[in-house]
């Protein structure tokens, strides 16, 4: 993570890295990921995300591969605390 808007959202991208998120997701997919809290719940691979999410306020997360020709080199993430934020 080289920029966060506080430590909350730093920790919160310090746990996709440990345990798996939208984030890394995006960036091994190269694509955009659209996640609710609450729907994350269900996938074993991000539970540590979201638990950290929810007990900040997070409802709902967009996350986009920032790629410089074909390859990704980077996300950007966006937290929200409702849900359906990023329709």
């Amino acid at each position: 993570t080289l920029v966060a808007t506080d430590d909350e959202i730093a920790a919160l991208d310090g746990l996709q890295y440990i345990g798996g998120g939208p984030c890394v997701a995006a960036a091994e997919g190269d694509h955009g990921i659209d996640a609710e809290v609450s729907g994350v719940l269900d996938e074993k691979g991000w539970q540590l995300y979201a638990r950290g999410a929810a007990a900040e306020g997070v409802a709902s997360s967009l996350t986009l591969p920032i790629v410089n020709g074909e390859q990704v080199v980077g996300t950007v993430n966006l937290y929200a605390s409702g849900s359906d934020r990023f329709y």
